[in-house]
């Protein structure tokens, strides 16, 4: 078919099937312009998988590595937004440091509320929760903090100054330092001390001294025992008899068995005794 001249397909009897002139031209372009499309997106997707540097392990922008574990940063993170995670660690042999130019809060929530919380502030940490405990690297608790009271699950627990109870403390031992005195004291109130077996106060290499502003008093159920070479009783009033002097009932003699054992005689005559009273 030459140019400025017309084909007649109705004379040979059939017309042939395709896309002619202008047509094909616009076909042709589109198909090339798809396909510098196509190259295009190959190559902008090479390179952002480049920059990335993702590989078959997972996504790794820079010191960010993204796995199906989780996501590793290696050196300093900012964030500038909440973070939420479910644990945060550091690798092996290395610490983990979280700094901020203020305030730092651990929240962990439950049912849209605050179960529990941490915070740390400017010379302040505290932690709002139901139960504080410490554990050691076995897991046994070593702290506890509860709203029954404080638990130490320790052997020794050793303070150096001075310890202020609003209540009642349970220990098997109270100690004082090696060099020094231990000092119980009450200003407004009283101290009780109270054992289910027994209560001991010892002294190895000092003197144990009681003072109170009013009276001192020992109970016991079956006795009371002073275990020394020497006892003094001091600033006792002395009593003068004089003809004048009057009997009264509730007066004694206190005596003493060879044992150590202490008993009342009557006011006048020798102390005299059974030996049951002595044994």
């Amino acid at each position: 078919m030459g140019k400025g001249k017309t084909a007649d397909f109705t004379k040979s009897g059939h017309q042939p099937a395709g896309i002619y002139g202008w047509r094909k031209q616009c076909l042709y372009a589109v198909i090339l312009f798809i396909l510098i499309i196509v190259i295009m997106n190959a190559a902008l997707t090479v390179w952002i998988l480049r920059v990335l540097n993702f590989n078959i392990t997972g996504l790794n922008m820079g010191t960010i590595k993204i796995t199906h574990e989780g996501i590793t940063v290696g050196g300093l993170t900012k964030l500038v937004k909440p973070l939420y995670v479910t644990n945060i660690k550091a690798k092996q042999n290395n610490a983990l440091n979280i700094f901020s130019n203020k305030d730092i809060f651990i929240n962990s929530m439950k049912s849209s509320e605050n179960s529990g919380k941490f915070h740390i502030g400017k010379n302040t940490i505290e932690a709002s929760c139901d139960v504080f405990e410490v554990k050691d690297i076995t897991g046994q608790s070593r702290f506890k903090v509860t709203e029954k009271g404080v638990t130490y699950s320790m052997d020794e627990v050793t303070y150096s100054g001075k310890a202020v109870f609003n209540g009642s403390i349970e220990t098997p031992n109270i100690r004082g330092p090696h060099k020094g005195s231990l000092r119980l004291e009450s200003a407004s109130s009283s101290i009780i001390l109270s054992g289910r077996e027994r209560v001991l106060i010892e002294a190895p290499e000092g003197d144990v001294e009681m003072k109170s502003a009013h009276d001192i008093t020992f109970k016991a159920n079956r006795k009371i025992t002073l275990n020394a070479t020497k006892i003094f009783m001091k600033n006792i009033d002395i009593s003068t008899a004089n003809g004048n002097g009057a009997k009264y009932d509730d007066v004694f003699q206190l005596c003493m068995c060879q044992n150590g054992r202490l008993f009342l005689a009557p006011p006048t005559g020798r102390c005299v005794t059974d030996q049951v009273t002595c044994s």
